[in-house]
C-alpha cells in the first residue's frame, strides 16, 4: 500500500506544473549547454590543432636551414640535440631526386611506422594525416636551389588525449549541471508558482466545502505573483457580495410579495365569492389589485437598484457638477410637498462647490433622504441643506426638526426594509435609506446620521472631494 501511495506521489509531482517547467528549463539549459560544448570543442581542437601545426612547420623552417648549412650531418646532430631535450619533433624526412633520408627522436618508445612513412607523397601536410591508423601532424617545406622537400611530423596522439580529456572533463560537467538544473529549477519553479497552487486549494475548498469565505494568503517572500492572489481574493470578494446581495433580495422579495398578494388574492376571492356581484364591487377589487401592483413594481425596481449598488454592478456616469446645482434641484422637488406641511427648505452651500458624480443616482439619493425628513417632521419647521468640505470630503447634510431616532434604531436602519418603530405611523417600503447607502458606497462615499427623539436628525452623506 505504501508503494502504491509513493507511486501516486511520484506520479502527481511528474505531472505538477513545477516540475514540468523546470523540466522544460533543464532541457533548454541541456541544449544550451550542449551547443556551447561543440562550439567550444570545434574552437578549441581547431586552434590547438593549428598552433600543433605551426609549431611543426617552424621546425621544418628551422631543419631546412641546418641542412641547408651542412647536410644531412648537420641536421642529423641538431634533430638529435634538440629532440634529447625536448622529445618534440619525431621524425624528418628529405626526399626528392636521389635523396630519401629519414630520422626520428632517438628516444622515442613507440615504434616508428617506416613503411608508411615512406609512402608519404612530399606535398603531405596537415594535422590530421592517418598513418597507421593515427593521426600526425606534417608539415613540409622546399629546400631552395634544389628539387629536395623537408617533411617534419609529430605524433598528434597526445593532443587527441588532451581533446578526448577535455571532453570527458565536459561531460562530467555537462551531466551534474544539468541534473543540477533540473532540481534548481524544480525548486525554483515550485517556490515562484506557490500563489497559483494557494489559488488552486483555495478553489477546490470552497467547491467541497461551499465556504465563500475562504481566501488565499500571499507569500511572506514577495513573489511577483501575489498580485495575482490579491486579485483573486477581490474577485471572491464581490462574488461573496454578490452572490449575498442576491440571496438577501430573494429573501426580502419573498417576504415583501407576501403581503401584497395576500391583498390581492383577499380582493379578488371577496369579488369572485360575493352572492350578487355588481360592477362596483369587481371595479373596487381591480382597483386594489391594481395599486398592489404599483406598490409591488416599485418594490421590485427599489429592490433591484439597491442590490445593484450594493454588489458594484451598478453603472455610475460620473460627471463634474456643481453641489449647489443638486441641492438645488431636490429642493425644487419637493417644495410644493413641504408647502402642504409649511416646512420651509433652506439651501446653504458654496456654488464654486464641485464633485464628480452621477448626479442621476445622487438626486434619487438626496430625494430620499428630503422625502424621509419632511415626512417625519411636524409642520411649521425648517429642514437645512448644507454643504462643506472636511479635508478630502464633501459633506452634505440634510438637518430636520422631526421626531428623531431612538438609539436603539439607529445601527440599523440603513438596512433593508427596516423600520423604526416610531415611523411605520407613515407608509413606506423600509428601502429609501438602504438605497441611498448603496449609492453612496458605490461612489467611495460613506453615511452617517446624529439623531435625537422628538428633537431631529441629521442624515450626512459624505463623497470624495477628488
Amino acid at each position: 500500500m505504501n508503494s502504491g501511495i509513493k507511486q501516486r506521489k511520484l506520479s502527481a509531482l511528474a505531472h505538477s506544473p513545477p516540475f514540468k517547467l523546470a523540466l522544460y528549463y533543464a532541457f533548454c539549459f541541456s541544449l544550451l549547454c550542449v551547443a556551447l560544448f561543440w562550439v567550444g570543442n570545434v574552437i578549441l581542437t581547431n586552434t590547438i590543432r593549428a598552433k600543433q601545426f605551426k609549431a611543426v612547420e617552424n621546425k621544418a623552417l628551422e631543419y631546412r636551414a641546418w641542412f641547408q648549412k651542412g647536410d644531412t650531418e648537420q641536421l642529423n646532430a641538431r634533430m638529435n640535440e634538440q629532440s634529447l631535450q625536448a622529445g618534440d619533433i619525431l621524425f624528418v624526412r628529405v626526399l626528392g631526386g636521389d635523396m630519401d633520408y629519414l630520422n626520428y627522436t632517438p628516444n622515442n618508445t613507440q615504434e616508428m611506422p617506416l613503411a608508411e612513412l615512406a609512402e608519404l607523397s612530399p606535398e603531405a601536410e596537415g594535422s590530421e594525416i592517418m598513418i597507421a591508423g593515427e593521426a600526425w601532424t606534417l608539415a613540409s617545406v622546399p629546400i631552395e636551389g634544389t628539387e629536395l622537400t623537408l617533411q617534419a611530423g609529430k605524433n598528434s596522439k597526445a593532443l587527441e588525449t588532451t581533446l578526448s580529456g577535455f571532453r570527458i572533463k565536459a561531460m562530467l560537467i555537462f551531466i551534474p549541471g544539468s541534473l543540477l538544473a533540473l532540481l534548481t529549477g524544480t525548486y525554483l519553479a515550485y517556490r515562484f508558482l506557490s500563489p497559483t497552487r494557494k489559488i488552486i486549494t483555495t478553489m477546490n475548498d470552497i467547491l467541497e466545502s461551499g465556504d465563500l469565505s475562504r481566501r488565499s494568503l500571499p507569500d511572506a517572500t514577495g513573489n511577483e505573483l501575489n498580485s495575482m492572489i490579491e486579485l483573486f481574493n477581490e474577485l471572491l470578494n464581490r462574488n461573496e457580495k454578490l452572490i449575498t446581495v442576491t440571496h438577501q433580495s430573494m429573501d426580502n422579495i419573498a417576504h415583501d410579495l407576501r403581503t401584497p398578494l395576500s391583498r390581492m388574492k383577499m380582493s379578488s376571492e371577496r369579488a369572485l365569492t360575493k352572492e350578487s356581484p355588481d360592477k362596483e364591487t369587481y371595479k373596487f377589487a381591480l382597483e386594489s389589485c391594481a395599486e398592489e401592483v404599483e406598490y409591488l413594481e416599485q418594490l421590485l425596481n427599489i429592490l433591484m437598484d439597491v442590490a445593484e449598488a450594493e454588489s458594484g454592478a451598478i453603472t455610475l456616469n460620473k460627471k463634474p457638477i456643481a453641489v449647489y446645482k443638486l441641492l438645488k434641484g431636490v429642493t425644487d422637488l419637493y417644495e410644493f410637498v413641504a408647502e402642504e406641511k409649511q416646512i420651509t427648505l433652506h439651501v446653504e452651500c458654496p456654488e464654486d462647490l464641485i464633485i464628480a458624480v452621477d448626479r442621476v443616482r445622487v438626486l434619487q439619493s438626496l430625494a430620499n433622504l428630503l422625502d424621509n425628513s419632511i415626512k417625519y417632521s411636524s409642520a411649521k419647521t425648517k429642514i437645512n441643506l448644507k454643504a462643506t468640505t472636511v479635508k478630502d470630503w464633501v459633506h452634505i447634510s440634510i438637518e430636520d426638526q422631526g421626531i428623531g431616532l431612538m438609539s436603539k434604531d439607529i445601527p440599523h436602519i440603513w438596512d433593508r426594509l427596516y423600520r423604526a418603530d416610531q415611523s411605520r405611523t407613515e407608509k413606506g417600503m423600509g428601502l429609501g435609506l438602504s438605497l441611498v447607502k448603496a449609492i453612496v458606497e458605490a461612489h467611495g462615499g460613506k453615511v452617517a446620521v446624529i439623531s435625537t427623539p422628538e428633537k431631529g436628525s441629521t442624515f450626512s452623506i459624505l463623497f470624495p472631494a477628488k
